[in-house]
Formats: structure tokens, sequence, C-alpha cells
């Protein structure tokens, strides 16, 4: 999937709108494939199925949670001398999130606020930043279709989903190059099942990228033909995704994840 090398050019094209999209018809099997993924999904997902860590070759995150399940706080921090060190903390009203703040070093750096609510989907967010070159928030739209099925990323990604419920693409009104289709396995993502994860990260785009499909990738095809990512998936003897691993402008890439 596509990483940080087009966050700077998207942020200047955030307040880009979109329609609402149409079930894209899985020619293999969607009524079979529908039902098996239903099957997968767990009756109690966040009970010993909860990431607590998620870690790439240069960073480490590591997830709280309140008691209602919640993201807490997530603390990121490279693993080499000198690196970053920061915190995305949540706030609530009563069980919404209101607000969150990306604190480094003591600073608050950025701020997502002025959430905004569809009966419990979120539906807008204001994004500001203390540097110098964003004086006003980044206004963040966000629509579902009729399944409340999320159809734009936070970068505003128009996506496409098939009967099974899987994003078999993604499309970029500004810049086509950024065009993308996917396979899965159609097994349950498991950062998916974390509510909310894609607003309290607040600027790591190339781990919330990964939080979008309900199922985990298995390749990503870039439409220009500029790069492709080919995802090896591996699970403990649970079932659990436990490992994501590629080659992307060749070097190797992985996250791995870490559960309670």
């Amino acid at each position: 999937m596509k990483h940080l090398q087009k966050t700077v050019f998207l942020s200047i094209f955030a307040l880009a709108l979109y329609s609402c999209s149409k079930d894209e018809t899985n020619s293999l099997q969607p009524d079979l494939l529908k039902a098996n993924a239903a099957a997968k999904v767990p009756s109690k997902p966040y009970q010993g199925t909860r990431i607590k860590e998620i870690r790439t070759q240069g960073r480490s995150y590591v997830i709280s949670y309140n008691k209602q399940g919640q993201i807490d706080s997530i603390n990121a921090e490279d693993n080499y001398p000198g690196g970053s060190k920061y915190k995305c903390v949540a706030f609530y009203t009563a069980t919404r999130l209101d607000s969150v703040q990306l604190i480094n070093r003591g600073r608050t750096e950025s701020v997502t606020t002025n959430i905004r609510y569809h009966g419990n989907l979120i539906v807008q967010t204001d994004y500001w930043t203390q540097r110098p070159y964003q004086p006003y928030p980044f206004v963040r739209p966000l629509y579902y279709d009729n399944k409340k099925r999320l159809l734009n990323s936070m970068t505003q990604d128009k996506f496409t989903y098939n009967e099974a419920g899987a994003i078999i693409a993604s499309e970029n009104s500004s810049y086509s190059g950024f065009n993308y289709t996917y396979t899965v396995d159609y097994n349950i993502n498991p950062l998916h099942l974390i509510p909310n994860f894609f607003v309290v990260l607040i600027e790591d785009y190339n781990i919330v990228e990964f939080w979008y499909n309900p199922y985990n990738t298995t390749s990503a095809l870039r439409a220009d033909g500029m790069s492709s990512s080919f995802y090896h998936n591996e699970y403990n003897h649970k079932g659990q995704l436990v490992k994501i691993s590629w080659t992307e402008y060749g070097y190797p890439r992985f996250l791995t994840y870490i559960y309670e």
C-alpha cells in the first residue's frame, strides 16, 4: 500500500470531497467469500486479541486502552539513539472520541479536534498543527456507504469494496499515480478491530493505511505501474496475524503485532 512519499502532497488536497461508491461484484463466488469472511469475525474481538504493540524496522508503537476498550494513548519511539519519541493522546466525552493531541517532548505539536458524528460514525475532523506552514485547520470529511463502511481515508483516498466487504481499490482524485488495486487473504485484520485507530494515530499514515481494509492485504498494485507491493502475512497458532513483510522500492519492510 501507499506510504509516506505522498503525505505532504496529499495534505494540500485534504478538502477533496467524494461521492458514495458502488460495491464491486467479485466474480469468484462472492456469496461464498462473504460467508467465509463473516464466519471469521470473532464474537468478542477485544478478549485476548487486542494489539498492544506494533513494531516496524525503525519504530515501535505501544497502545494503551481505557476501560471501554478504546485507545487511551499511543506511545511511539524510534529504536535508535536520538530518534523521535512522542505520544498521541485521545480525549473522550462520555464514550465518544472528542479530540486527539500529538505531544512531542512535552509540547503539543498537532491536534485533531471538532470531531463531528452522524450517529456513532465520525463524519468530519479538523486537524491543526503548530508548524508555521499551516495557520488554518485541514478539514477532513469522512463518508460511508449504506453498510456503514468507510469510503475514504484521512488522506482522502476513495475506497471501492467487493461483495465480501474487502477494499479492492483506492483512488486519489488529485493524483492518479496514487490509485491502487488490492488483493486480500480474507482473514480478519486485527488492526481494523481497534476503534478509531485511524483518527488517533494522527500523522503516521504509513501505519494507519494498514487499518482501513477489514481483511489482510496480500498485494497492492499501483495504477501507473511505478510500484507494486506483495505482502507475506504470518499467523500464530491462534490464527492471529503476527507479522506482515514486504519489499518496497527495493528495501525490506515489516510490521509485527504483539498481543495482550
